[in-house]
């Protein structure tokens, strides 16, 4: 009985060897991991996934292969980890990569021709974990997209400081100047302005898409300030060599500006076509938002001079009530007009632009309320 019992012992336990040595599968691997690729200084974002059963997946340049089965031999120096792989045009391969360092967190391999490929676990930690290459870049990308948002918001405000009160400017004073809806919260970040004197504006930016960590902030200022209107611009971010960067906003024409180091060098900024063409497209709407205001001022005149004219001559005999927009200024190439008669003392002019306002939505309206000897002009949208 104990010869028997001592027989099935020893075969249950070589057995289990057997069975712990096939197919292993390695639990600090499962899950999703998150990277890069590293060949000849240039970086690619990689994503793996290793199931519990041996499957998976990776992708590389937005093409995808399928893990079949995958092993880890950790008895080797260095370990090993080995994918049987279909490759997205159907083809089967077995794939070597030769692991340097490995944790619960963190993988680091290379290839068989010395690629290194750096993984870390769970979706999104890369911008958690140390600085990259591929997260200095995107942080790059951003700072340069938050630069243009703040100039252009600064030189929207520049143009308006400039402009009369009449045509719906500061009359050379920031205040009441407003930040333009679709300027306030862009895809890369949210704006404020704060108005320090009638001749100074500040002008922040903060980052979204790496706000809520205090690590992650990048915030992007701009100082306005009278009379040539250049400003400071300063950049504050904590994971930068320089956590804090002050450079020059100089102003040469509306809509176009330069940046200077401290040292008086050009600042080259990488520019996406996404914001040079909403520069192209705010400037268009600036030009047709203008030329209606310009419309209505003229229309304006035109009233009060009807106004004081007598009837004898045409004119309305000190009142607005018979008033009609001649038939050639209904509309123009700046949009459509139209008069509303408030009073014999009071007469509003009503311009639709063809442009779309700051709501994306609408086109630009503008109004201007006229009195004999005054025009109180506001834009809406």
């Amino acid at each position: 009985m104990i010869k028997k019992l001592t027989i099935s012992l020893i075969s249950f336990t070589i057995i289990s060897i057997f069975l712990s040595c096939e197919s292993p599968k390695p639990q600090k691997l499962i899950g999703e991991w998150e990277g890069y690729s590293d060949q000849l200084e240039a970086r690619e974002p990689v994503f793996y996934t290793f199931n519990s059963d041996g499957s998976g997946e990776f992708t590389i340049r937005n093409m995808t292969w399928v893990i079949k089965n995958y092993s880890l031999n950790e008895e080797r120096s260095p370990a090993v980890l080995t994918l049987e792989l279909d490759d997205p045009f159907g083809d089967s391969k077995t794939q070597n990569l030769f692991v340097e360092f490995i944790s619960s967190k963190e993988i680091i391999i290379k290839d068989n021709k010395g690629k290194k490929i750096i993984l870390y676990l769970g979706k999104g930690r890369l911008a958690s974990l140390e600085e990259t290459a591929l997260r200095k870049a995107k942080r790059k990308a951003q700072k340069n997209a938050m630069i243009f948002d703040c100039a252009i918001i600064a030189s929207d405000s520049r143009i308006y400081f400039k402009k009369p009160i009449a045509l719906g400017g500061g009359g050379s004073s920031f205040k009441d100047y407003k930040i333009p809806t679709y300027l306030q919260n862009t895809s890369e970040g949210k704006y404020s302005s704060t108005l320090n004197s009638d001749n100074s504006l500040s002008i922040v930016g903060i980052s979204k898409s790496l706000a809520g960590d205090s690590l992650n902030l990048i915030k992007v200022s701009v100082n306005m300030f009278s009379p040539s209107l250049d400003g400071d611009l300063i950049i504050e971010d904590p994971m930068a060599d320089k956590s804090s960067e002050k450079l020059q906003l100089n102003f040469y024409s509306d809509q176009k500006f330069i940046l200077k180091d401290q040292n008086g060098q050009d600042v080259q900024l990488e520019v996406s076509e996404e914001i040079l063409a909403r520069m192209e497209k705010e400037k268009i709407k600036n030009v047709g938002r203008d030329g209606l205001l310009s419309d209505c001022m003229n229309l304006a005149s035109r009233c009060q001079q009807y106004y004081n004219k007598p009837k004898t001559l045409g004119g309305g005999g000190h009142s607005f009530i018979e008033y009609k927009i001649p038939a050639n200024l209904q509309k123009t190439h700046n949009g459509t007009y139209s008069a509303s008669v408030m009073n014999d003392k009071n007469l509003q002019i009503i311009g639709i632009g063809k442009v779309v306002g700051n709501d994306n939505i609408n086109p630009v309206k503008v109004i201007v309320t006229i009195s004999p000897n005054k025009a109180i002009t506001k834009v809406v949208n």
